[in-house]
């Protein structure tokens, strides 16, 4: 039996420090489909993940004279 290498969605969020529901949405985004029914992805996954660069509201500058 062959052994399946590959990070579960739960695990690259760990290592990104980002949050398991916007993983999940960058994988999809980037077209990617699991390896297994228990959604395994390949080791690649996690490098294509860093180069997504995180989208969102950008944060308020803080005020100089407070």
């Amino acid at each position: 039996m062959k052994r399946m290498t590959g990070l579960t969605a739960s695990e690259m969020a760990k290592i990104l420090g980002r949050k398991v529901k916007t993983v999940r949405q960058q994988i999809f985004l980037a077209g990617i489909k699991p390896k297994t029914k228990e959604a395994v992805y390949g080791d690649e996954v996690l490098e294509i993940l860093r180069a997504i660069k995180p989208q969102g509201r950008p944060k308020k500058k803080k005020d100089e004279h407070t």
